[in-house]
């Protein structure tokens, strides 16, 4: 009888490495780094416009909220405490594209099954959609969606853009807002 011997840890990595999927896995991990950090970004821009004290009572109440009710709060706080034309507007456009463009795509990045069987690696979203193919209705349970590895970077790239974004908009409230705000609520 032949020696079987389990695979080591380095063997398993190795393997994982050598995946068709690899690169793909690669981008998906910095992706999911870059959402962290953006989400480490709305807790902030939130502490920041409540001002809420003492520390451990801002804590309590932003660790409690899910990521896109913090959205809507910092919308809404915004418009109130707007202290110049057009600030606002900027706020929400970025809320916008991260709630309705970025966090879309990357759920599907992150949380899709994905085929790397074949020459192309695909996204694989599961569905359940009655459609019609000339006269007759079909039944799909999945759509195939062919991704670069470049296009996860790309994604990468704009979640950190947007989270630069978020931090020039919170630094122009702390430099002119918060004190236009404070002098309002005097």
């Amino acid at each position: 009888m032949a020696d079987i011997t389990e695979p080591t840890l380095d063997d398993l990595i190795a393997d994982f490495k050598s995946m068709p999927i690899s690169g793909h896995a690669h981008a998906i991990g910095h992706l999911c780094v870059a959402w962290s950090s953006l989400e480490n970004a709305t807790d902030l821009f939130l502490s920041v416009i409540l001002n809420i004290k003492p520390h451990h009572i801002r804590t309590a109440v932003i660790n409690n909220i899910s990521v896109r009710e913090k959205w809507k709060m910092i919308l809404s706080v915004c418009f109130l405490k707007q202290f110049k034309a057009g600030w606002y507007d900027s706020v929400a456009k970025e809320i916008n594209n991260i709630d309705n463009e970025l966090r879309p795509e990357r759920n599907r990045m992150v949380h899709d099954h994905w085929d790397y069987r074949e020459t192309q690696i695909a996204r694989l979203q599961s569905v359940a959609k009655v459609y019609k193919v000339q006269k007759d209705l079909q039944f799909k349970d999945v759509e195939s969606k062919p991704v670069e590895e470049r296009e996860i970077w790309e994604l990468t790239v704009r979640v950190m853009a947007s989270i630069g974004e978020l931090m020039d908009l919170l630094d122009e409230y702390v430099v002119h807002g918060l004190n236009a705000s404070t002098k309002t609520a005097e």
